[in-house]
């Protein structure tokens, strides 16, 4: 198969400062694969994600993505797609480690036309070094 990912800084809060972190960027990301071989066949994905929000909360990000992914007739599913929307907050408790509280909301999940769409909530706590 086949991908293709954009990801661009759209606006910056103080474009003159070359430390300055906050503003907006977009992703755009597009794959093809071949339904013989793999069970999801096409997926676009598109995204806003917002650094920064508040002053006091610079590294903090908030952000809204959508997937969707078309599957291949091949593998059996009874839906020819699934849509996933995702919504996220990561708060940066200090440089090293942040949490991230994220709230999906997913269309024909598994592949399956008969089942409920579902909503998903988690929260991850991210560590770097």
């Amino acid at each position: 198969g086949a991908y293709v990912m954009l990801d661009q800084e759209l606006w910056r809060e103080v474009p003159g400062r070359a430390d300055d972190t906050q503003g907006w960027a977009g992703f755009l990301m597009a794959a093809r694969a071949d339904a013989d071989v793999s069970e999801i066949q096409t997926h676009v994905g598109l995204g806003l994600v917002r650094t920064g929000l508040f002053d006091c909360c610079a590294a903090d990000a908030c952000g809204v993505c959508l997937n969707w992914v078309g599957l291949s007739d091949e593998a059996g599913f009874s839906a020819e797609d699934e849509l996933d929307v995702e919504l996220f907050f990561k708060h940066q408790l200090c440089g090293w480690c942040s949490v991230k509280p994220d709230l999906q909301f997913i269309s024909h999940p598994g592949g399956d036309a008969a089942a409920d769409d579902a909503w998903v909530a988690a929260v991850r706590l991210e560590f770097g070094i």
